[in-house]
């Protein structure tokens, strides 16, 4: 029944041929009938009704429109295909109502007046390539992959364009997995419509997805490289940048070479991904690539952004890839209790001198220009972050701000040096500061806020939390911060017992020593609030922080030992869950640790943890082994390794291809099988996801290769 309806949309695209007047017009007293009728389960009148009106009125659009569609749901062949015709004789050129009139035919099995009917539209309506469109979409819906074939290179010859149709056969081919025709296809729309190639890449990226697929895309743009190499190779690179072989990705770029601005602007947008991506040797390649371009190709812009790039790959070394996600946080996210400090003793020296050194030849090469702001803005960032020299950090903020054209990066700018002044404990200069920046936003009124907060100002704390909050949307990013802070002062100070105020002003002395960069100093007085106020109100959020910065520095038995006071407080769930990732972690025994991830589940199961914990024991349970269906009807079964496909484990795929053997890291790795839904069928190595080694390629004839493989293909002697 989905087929017939397949020309709706088509019928009112090509209804140029057809008068809109009548379907614009208001509704009709009989079309208001006719549908309630419908409305009301009785079909069979509203038939009647439309019959009428169409006997009466031929051109009734609307009518026609609604009549049609009953028939169609009903399945009332003949009735559609004599409305069709008396339709066509009045609209003679509704292009969709003839091709639908062929389909009717061909619905109830008379297929030479079906493909008749079709083809006197094609001649009829030859230099129309809407009526070739039309035509294709209905041969698709239809299963006719022949007759789409033979018209798309008919529809060539005419229109004297090799691509003609590329883009709707690539789509169809790619949904049934023909990856070959598919890629085909997409090529050649790529060579004649070169400014929609990104669209292109993205489709054959798409087509990827299936692992199986891979041989197949890499070996038919290789073969296509001859002809056409610039598309070829940027798709190529594209790919192999996607399943992660960047050095080949490396490689095409360097294939497509340096010989345009064009060019220059591929290599840093290739450069910058990599980056992103953690691939820093090679993304220092590629920017040094880009600086060794001829002069004449080598803007300023460029340039400066090639000199940034160096710098920020090494300052993002300094930093570290990867932190466990902790499932326990302090008021996440939330700015007033934020802290990006690094510890110094973790660093390499020669990181930091390199990158220091990069953002000084910014400063050099390029001294009166957007990015020797941007220059001194990094600097500024790392001697606040992780070398810890404030005086510094001061002096390159207020340069960026110097060389600043831009509002957005002065706000940022402005922020960094409020924070400056936090950290060197001078709460005083902070406030004149924030005063003195003439136009006044939403993130420095945080900072004043926090200021305030800092200080022990509460009242003029909650008055200006109020104040903003009365100014911004609920939706902004600011408003949880300024409700959870609000939230806070109300529960343990405006609320509290003396004792409760007391202990909350400790509290705020740690948090502020905390924004100081004095750790031990913090945890000392964390310490020592819940030995002198042991029954107030902040003791258990105060145990949580404590814990949390303790964590920082490794001490588990302390945390340990915290985690455990939690669970006899109102913040039990955050205690057993604090205690379940230190057995998992720091004592290396998941199974114990999901025991009291369970009581979490069992018996907070309305905390704002449990949801997350619940996925945290699902990827726990695939450690060993488990089975994974993904929505795409991809299915995996076997052994994991911290949530990712490791060791002995079966893969299948919808398309009855299959891979059983051994995984590394997510990657076939090792000894391995795979076999194609078309019967071809590889026992042998693999490696890092590719054939490598020795293995035997069986094919549905029964024709063998017994030999080498080198990164997919064939190697040498077989």
């Amino acid at each position: 029944m989905n087929k017939l309806v397949l020309f709706l949309s088509l019928t009112l695209l090509f209804s140029q041929t057809v008068t809109h007047s009548d379907a614009q017009k208001p509704k009709s007293n009989s079309i208001k009938t006719a549908e309630l009728l419908e409305r009301q389960g009785n079909i069979d009148g509203a038939i009647v009704l439309y019959e009428n009106m169409i006997q009466r009125q031929p051109k009734n659009t609307q009518a026609f429109y609604r009549l049609k569609r009953i028939y169609k749901q009903k399945q009332l062949y003949p009735q559609l295909q004599s409305l069709l015709e008396q339709h066509l004789v009045l609209f003679t050129k509704d292009i969709p109502s003839h091709i639908e009139l062929g389909e009717i035919h061909y619905f109830q099995k008379d297929f030479q007046t079906a493909k008749d009917i079709w083809y006197q539209v094609e001649r009829r309506f030859s230099n129309n390539t809407s009526a070739y469109i039309a035509l294709l979409h209905m041969f698709s819906q239809n299963g006719l992959e022949e007759e789409m074939r033979s018209l798309a290179e008919r529809g060539r010859m005419k229109f004297h364009d090799p691509s003609f149709l590329s883009m709707e056969l690539a789509n169809y081919y790619s949904a049934r997995k023909n990856y070959q025709d598919a890629l085909q296809e997409y090529l050649l729309f790529a060579n004649k419509n070169q400014k929609k190639l990104n669209i292109v890449i993205d489709r054959i990226l798409r087509l990827s997805d299936s692992q199986d697929s891979h041989s197949i895309i890499i070996s038919s743009l290789m073969q296509h490289a001859e002809d056409d190499p610039s598309v070829s190779h940027l798709i190529l690179s594209s790919l192999y940048f996607k399943i992660g072989e960047y050095e080949k990705a490396y490689n095409e770029h360097s294939i497509l070479g340096t010989e345009s601005q064009k060019d220059i602007t591929r290599w840093l947008s290739f450069a910058n991904n990599l980056r992103l991506e953690y691939e820093f040797v090679l993304a220092l390649k590629a920017y040094r690539h880009i600086l060794a371009s001829p002069p004449f190709l080598l803007t300023t812009k460029a340039k400066g952004q090639a000199l940034l790039g160096l710098g920020q790959s090494f300052e993002d070394q300094i930093l570290p890839k990867y932190s466990r996600e902790s499932l326990v946080n302090f008021y996440p996210e939330n700015l007033f209790f934020k802290n990006d400090f690094i510890q110094a003793q973790l660093l390499p020296k020669d990181l930091l001198e390199t990158t220091f050194h990069l953002y000084d030849s910014v400063l050099v090469t390029l001294p009166a220009s957007s990015f020797s702001s941007t220059a001194h803005f990094r600097m500024g960032a790392i001697k606040y972050r992780i070398t810890q020299d404030y005086n510094g950090a001061e002096f390159s903020f207020r340069s960026a701000l110097k060389h600043s054209r831009k509002l957005k990066f002065s706000q940022k700018v402005h922020l960094h040096l409020v924070d400056v002044y936090l950290t060197k404990g001078n709460i005083p200069a902070a406030l004149e500061y924030i005063s003195s920046v003439p136009n006044d936003f939403e993130s420095l009124q945080m900072k004043e806020i926090q200021s305030f907060f800092l200080m022990g100002r509460f009242d003029t704390t909650q008055v200006s939390i109020k104040n903003l909050l009365n100014t911004i949307h609920p939706k902004n990013e600011l408003f949880n911060d300024l409700m959870e802070l609000q939230d806070l002062l109300q529960q343990h100070y405006f609320s509290g017992s003396i004792e409760d105020k007391s202990a909350f002003v400790k509290f705020v002395q740690a948090e502020y020593q905390l924004t100081q960069n004095k750790y031990p100093e913090a945890i000392e007085t964390y310490r020592s609030l819940r030995s002198e106020f042991s029954n107030t109100s902040i003791v258990p959020l105060s145990m949580l922080r404590e814990a949390l910065v303790r964590q920082l520095f490794q001490q588990t038995t302390h945390v340990l030992d915290l985690a455990e006071q939690l669970t006899k407080t109102e913040l039990a769930d955050y205690g057993w869950t604090l205690k379940a990732e230190i057995i998992e972690h720091s004592f290396k025994n998941p199974q114990l640790a999901m025991d009291f991830y369970q009581i979490v589940l069992e018996e907070y199961p309305l905390s704002l943890l449990a949801e997350p914990v619940r996925y945290h024991i699902r990827n726990l349970m695939k450690e060993s082994k488990g089975t994974e269906i993904f929505p795409n009807g991809e299915k995996y079964s076997g052994n994991w390794k911290h949530g990712i496909r490791d060791g002995k484990g079966i893969y299948t795929w919808p398309s009855g291809a299959k891979y059983e053997g051994n995984f590394k890291d997510g990657k076939y790795n090792g000894q391995g099988t795979y076999t194609w839904s078309d019967g071809r069928k590889y026992v042998g190595e693999y490696k890092d996801g590719e054939r490598q080694g020795q293995g035997t390629h069986t094919f549905p004839s029964g024709d063998k290769y017994i030999g080498e493989w080198k990164d997919g293909k064939r190697h040498g002697r077989g």
